[in-house]
């Protein structure tokens, strides 16, 4: 009997070496698992700064160009004013020279006139004179 006891307290001590053995390995793969796990997290944090520091630069190049389309606006809009003006002077001015080259088309119609007139008074002041 005394023999049976001690071949079931090997086989025990047996089986808690394998299970000791077990444990030890994995905690050992646990061990080694929190590690990954750590450069894991040292990765993605990095990323994460990477990704801020970027997230930060586009924000910034966004503002610039905001920045830029309003000014072009401004600056399209101060052309688009100048144009306007310059076609309303110039409708002005063509409408001046309109005037005034009709005017001067009655002008010298009126002076035609005048210098027919005036001939048509010399004629009769000749012929009078030549009945004399």
């Amino acid at each position: 009997e005394l023999l049976v006891t001690r071949n079931e307290l090997g086989l025990a001590w047996l089986e808690a070496a394998q299970h000791q053995a077990a444990l030890s390995s994995a905690s050992e793969s646990a061990a080694a698992d929190r590690r990954a796990i750590s450069a894991a997290e040292t990765v993605a944090s990095g990323r994460v700064a990477d990704l801020e520091c970027d997230l930060g630069a586009a924000r910034v190049a966004l503002a610039q160009l905001r920045s830029r389309d309003a000014s072009f606006r401004n600056e399209l809009q101060d052309h688009t004013k100048a144009f306007s003006d310059a076609m309303e002077a110039r409708r002005g001015h063509e409408l001046c020279e309109a005037e005034n080259s009709l005017q001067g088309k009655e002008l010298r119609a009126l002076q035609q006139r005048v210098a027919a007139s005036d001939a048509a008074k010399q004629g009769e002041e000749a012929y009078a004179k030549r009945e004399v």
